[in-house]
């Protein structure tokens, strides 16, 4: 198990939230991983498909919290972990479509009967805007620390939704160095998960 500062601990999700976005603090992330894995989980085994096993779920999950965290606007509208698990199960589904699935499985698979939280309205103030797309630069900063350029550039075409031949056809490389990357990336995004 991580150990995180006390202070972090203390923290909520929000607070994390703002310091993993804002800041490009590891640790705000890795605690925010820590905190939001039981729920990734249950959604891997809720969304389990037979092209996709439980762990790649769980990546795709890592995936949209991520996401998450670069979208999330504190307004009110909803807590952290409301929004997230939105993008979570959104990133798993997405996953599942690219695997091939039936898309009338998918519909039943996302009709859990909640009432999603309506994607939060853009704010149309300009220094809001600004300070949203430095925060953001930050955390995709972040990534090109961890990841080489090639596996960058892949992740980036994960998260836009390209296909690997489509991700393949635009970096000018083979489908199996696509996969290679991705796996890669995977793996490097596991070490979040490696000891919860």
């Amino acid at each position: 198990m991580n150990t995180f500062p006390a202070d972090l601990q203390l923290m909520s999700e929000e607070q994390l939230c703002r310091l993993a976005g804002n800041v490009g603090d590891n640790d705000a992330f890795s605690l925010l991983v820590q905190r939001c894995i039981p729920m990734i989980r249950l959604q891997a085994s809720k969304f389990h498909h037979r092209h996709l096993d439980a762990e790649d779920l769980v990546q795709e999950g890592i995936l949209g919290l991520l996401s998450a965290v670069q979208t999330y606007r504190d307004d009110g509208q909803a807590s952290f972990r409301t929004y997230a698990a939105v993008c979570i199960r959104r990133r798993m589904i997405s996953a599942i479509r690219r695997a091939g699935a039936d898309l009338s499985a998918i519909d039943s698979l996302d009709d859990t009967g909640e009432s999603e939280p309506v994607a939060q309205e853009e704010n149309s103030d300009p220094a809001h805007m600004l300070v949203r797309r430095e925060d953001t630069q930050r955390l995709y900063n972040q990534l090109r620390q961890i990841l080489t350029p090639l596996e960058y550039q892949v992740l980036m075409y994960h998260l836009g939704e390209y296909s690997y031949e489509e991700t393949a056809h635009a970096l000018n490389i083979g489908e199996k160095a696509v996969d290679n990357a991705m796996q890669r990336v995977r793996r490097k995004l596991s070490t979040f998960t490696a000891s919860l």
